[in-house]
C-alpha cells in the first residue's frame, strides 16, 4: 500500500506529461495546417477552373481527409504545398493512433473549384 501511495505522484505526472505531449502535438499539427494553407491561398490565379487545384489536408480518424484546400496549379510554392499536405495527413494520423482519437465517420467531400473574377474559389 505504501508503494502504491508512493507511485501515485508519478501516474499524476505522467499523465499531465501525456496531456501536455497531446496538446503540443495537436498545436503542432494546426501551426502545419495554418502554414499549408497559407501557401495554398499565396496564389488563387486562374484563367479557367481547369487551373484550380483540390488539395487533400489532414486526416480522419475513420479515415479520409479531414479538409480541403484550393490553389492554383500557377502557385509557385506547388511542390512545398503539396509536401506539407502530405505531413498533415502524415501527422494527423499518426496523432490519431498515438491518442486513439475517434471522429465521426462521414465522409468529407471535396468542393467545387471554380474560377471567379480571374481567382480559384
Amino acid at each position: 500500500m505504501k508503494l502504491l501511495i508512493a507511485l501515485l505522484p508519478f501516474v499524476f505526472i505522467s499523465g499531465v506529461w501525456a496531456q501536455d505531449n497531446q496538446q503540443r502535438d495537436a498545436e503542432a499539427i494546426a501551426q502545419l495546417i495554418k502554414v499549408t494553407k497559407y501557401l495554398a491561398d499565396s496564389d488563387l490565379r486562374c484563367a479557367k477552373a481547369s487551373d484550380c487545384k483540390i488539395i487533400p489536408i489532414g486526416s480522419r480518424a475513420c479515415g479520409g481527409p479531414s479538409s480541403y484546400m484550393i490553389t492554383s496549379q500557377f502557385n509557385s510554392n506547388m511542390a512545398e504545398l503539396e509536401y506539407l499536405a502530405t505531413q498533415t495527413e502524415v501527422k494527423q494520423a499518426a496523432y490519431n493512433r498515438n491518442y486513439n482519437v475517434m471522429s465521426i465517420c462521414t465522409l468529407v467531400m471535396p468542393p467545387e473549384a471554380k474560377c471567379v473574377a480571374s481567382y480559384c474559389r
